[in-house]
């Protein structure tokens, strides 16, 4: 009997490390022997761990940043922002046969987000999960590009807390939830400044056509990509200068070509619509007067104070982008982040990427400084994820220091235990946020919960779970949706899919030409207009029910309005009648039900027929009495007044909702309804 045995022996290591997609083995021998009493050595386990540790730790730090993206995607953000279902909306017209280079819906979009994101679409339906597992991977993805760019320009180790630093970062975990297509620009920086670094230190061609195709490939998704152009070839432009004869022509010429044959197509396009290359840049740009009020100066000056604090102590204020104000780094980070950009400027002359960093900070501020709003995240997101490299940079240096200090491992226990503390901090204060009313307003989840509420009743479509449901409805229904509401917000018209059982209504104040299909019916309004006509299309002799639905406020107010009410007209069937209190106008109250929401809250719903039409409004008081005292009651017009007893016709049994607050908890046996 025989045995086998196979021995690896790798290239000699450097200092510098080899990445992971450039490792390869120097040699390979197979030796093969008869039975031996000498047993394989055994190594330990902790053994393993420790030999292994940069590819054990890059595992699980890749593991829980998966965890943290993809944990409640299709409930957290609670509602679908109007930029977002453009891509949604684009990414349909995809899936029809259009493929542009450029979407100029919604002031104009670069494309490769939309493409990419349109195979989900096609696989799981118009939903937001669909929509948000591409920036949920491209986040997952930024840790092991991280820390490949890390290594690739400063060492292992930093390009270990780099990684460590994105993977809790609320930046990064923010961005890995918005369906925007920034979300994907920090994920090809990272990768194209780690084959940049892996082809310069190894004068390496492919790697430098790699990385050319990935700039070119950043242009197609979002506009600060630009800036990063003007680093890399400010940054070759120091190397040439640096290195005179010894510079690597070759390697840059190859960086270009894959740039420009990836970018031409855009380009060329660009060409015949001039007008697109900038797109909404004229409108929110410092250059516009409306911008900056006729102070160009004064507001650059202003643009540039307010990003600096940004990175310290006064953050974006949009709940979209960020935790209102935070900045963009923790307090303790902040400090290792200015150790890090001293050690930076000290190893300018003997290390060429401590100039990379340097001319990155600055340079990618720009599309931020140059624009209203600043600091604005989503225009800043190019500093992802080098922003971290400072601070990593920092941190390294003080564990170094304690090794010196006869303390070897006393450096990496507290590095590690200021990185927990720091990402635990984020993550709970990024969780609590996402939980907010402040989220719940600016992603407009008010028009979400509008479109889930019209596909449960149509029994098709997505209905606020992870995946797109289909229950075939038991008879026809249709629902009817306001003009105003269809066209004032995209997410409807993606989450909801266009078919005779959805109708669009006209405009309020037009006529409607035809009569519903079906005599179950929906009616979604909006209320502050005159819905009489689309009432007038409710079926005789059916069950009136009407509710508010959610509310809605704009990114700069404070106080927030209602957004729609939904009034449904189904089959009473045989209905009970517990009542036969007659009223005038032929006016009947036939039921009426109690539900106790809490010990001091009470819901009261009454059921009323009108024996004829009445022309006049009344309003209803309910009492809750306990012995001779009011402890509770409400007052108001049938049906919340959206469709009072002047509406009714003869045969209308409409429901009537009452919320009674008590001033002592009720007693079933003691108290009674007036």
């Amino acid at each position: 009997m025989c045995g086998s045995r196979c021995r690896f022996i790798a290239a000699t290591p450097s200092r510098r490390y080899r990445p992971f997609y450039a490792c390869r083995f120097a040699e390979v021998k197979m030796a093969y022997a008869t039975d031996s009493p000498r047993a394989q050595p055994f190594t330990p386990l902790w053994r393993w761990l420790y030999s292994h540790r940069y590819g054990v730790a890059m595992a699980a730090l890749t593991l829980l940043a998966a965890a943290l993206r993809f944990w409640a995607l299709d409930r957290l953000p609670p509602g679908l922002y109007r930029d977002e279902a453009f891509e949604g909306l684009d990414a349909l017209g995809v899936l029809s046969g259009k493929t542009p280079l450029f979407f100029t819906a919604n002031n104009g979009r670069e494309p490769l987000f939309v493409y990419l994101v349109s195979p989900f679409v096609a696989l799981l339906g118009r939903s937001p999960w669909a929509l948000r597992l591409l920036p949920a991977i491209a986040g997952t993805l930024l840790i092991p590009s991280a820390y490949a760019m890390g290594c690739e320009l400063f060492g292992r180790f930093e390009g270990l807390l780099t990684a460590a630093l994105v993977t809790c970062s609320v930046w990064a975990l923010n961005l890995s939830r918005l369906v925007l297509r920034a979300s994907l620009l920090p994920l090809l920086i990272a990768l194209a400044l780690a084959y940049l670094g892996h082809g310069l230190r190894r004068r390496r061609w492919q790697a430098m056509l790699i990385s050319g195709i990935l700039w070119g490939l950043g242009l197609y998704c979002y506009l600060p990509a630009r800036f990063s152009l003007i680093v890399i070839y400010l940054f070759g432009f120091y190397l040439l200068l640096r290195q005179r004869r010894n510079f690597w022509w070759s390697g840059w010429l190859l960086l270009t070509a894959g740039l420009v044959v990836v970018v031409t197509p855009l380009a060329l396009y660009f060409v015949g619509h001039p007008a697109d290359f900038l797109g909404r840049t004229d409108q929110v740009s410092i250059l516009n007067p409306a911008v900056n009020q006729g102070d160009l100066v004064g507001a650059l000056l202003r643009n540039v104070w307010h990003t600096i604090l940004g990175f310290f102590y006064r953050g974006d204020f949009i709940p979209r982008h960020n935790i209102p104000l935070r900045p963009f780094l923790e307090p303790l980070m902040g400090l290792t982040f200015w150790g890090g950009l001293f050690l930076l400027v000290k190893r300018v002359r003997a290390q060429a990427t401590a100039v990379l960093a340097l001319l990155w900070l600055p340079i990618l501020c720009l599309p931020t400084i140059l624009a209203e709003g600043a600091p604005h995240m989503l225009r800043a997101v190019g500093l992802l994820p080098v922003l971290y490299l400072p601070v990593a940079l920092g941190l390294d240096w003080f564990r170094t220091k304690l090794r010196l200090l006869r303390a070897p491992w006393l450096g990496s226990i507290i590095v590690a235990v200021v990185l927990v503390q720091t990402s635990a901090s984020s993550v709970l204060a990024y969780r609590q946020h996402l939980h907010s009313e402040a989220v719940y307003y600016n992603f407009e989840s008010g028009a979400t919960q509008l479109a889930s509420e019209i596909n449960r009743y149509r029994g098709s479509g997505w209905q606020g779970a992870t995946p797109v449901i289909e229950v075939p409805g038991t008879a026809p229904r249709q629902v009817l949706v306001a003009d105003r509401l269809w066209a004032n917000w995209p997410s409807l018209r993606f989450l909801c899919q266009a078919g005779p059982d959805l109708v669009i209504l006209p405009p309020a104040g037009q006529s409607i030409a035809s009569q519903p299909a079906s005599s179950n019916l929906l009616l979604m309004l909006w209320p502050f207009e005159d819905n009489n006509a689309a009432l007038a299309l409710l079926p005789r002799d059916r069950l009136i029910s009407v509710s508010e639905g959610a509310s809605e406020r704009g990114d700069l107010e404070t106080n927030a309005r209602l957004l729609y009410i939904a009034v449904e007209s189904n089959d009473p069937g045989v209905f009970p009648r517990s009542e036969n209190a007659r009223w005038q106008q032929g006016i009947t109250l036939i039921h009426h039900t109690l539900e106790v929401i809490s010990p001091t809250l009470l819901l009261v719903t009454l059921y009323w027929q009108a024996d004829q039409a009445s022309g006049t409004a009344y309003t209803v008081y309910v009492h809750l009495v306990s012995g001779e005292s009011v402890i509770g009651q409400h007052d108001g017009p049938p049906a919340l007044g959206y469709y009072g007893t002047e509406r009714w016709r003869m045969g209308d049994i409409v429901q009537d909702r009452h919320y009674l607050a008590l001033q002592q908890p009720y007693d079933a046996v003691r108290d009674r309804i007036t």
